[in-house]
C-alpha cells in the first residue's frame, strides 16, 4: 500500500519545513524496519521548482 502527500501554497508559508519534519518522523518511525530490510525507503520528499510566467 502507497500513501502520498502533497504539499502545496504559496511561497513563505513552512512548506519544506513541514516535508522535511513528515519524512524524519517517518524515517524514526521505521528505522527498526530500515535496520532489517536496507532496501526499505519508508519515505521520499521530491520538490519540485517553481513555475514561473
Amino acid at each position: 500500500m502507497s500513501n502520498f502527500i502533497l504539499l502545496c501554497g504559496p511561497t513563505g508559508v513552512d512548506k519544506t519545513t513541514l516535508g522535511d519534519f513528515l519524512v524524519e518522523a517517518e524515517l524514526k518511525r521505521q528505522a527498526e524496519a530500515m535496520s532489517a530490510n536496507p532496501g526499505y525507503i519508508p519515505a521520499i520528499r521530491i520538490e519540485a521548482p517553481a513555475w514561473r510566467a
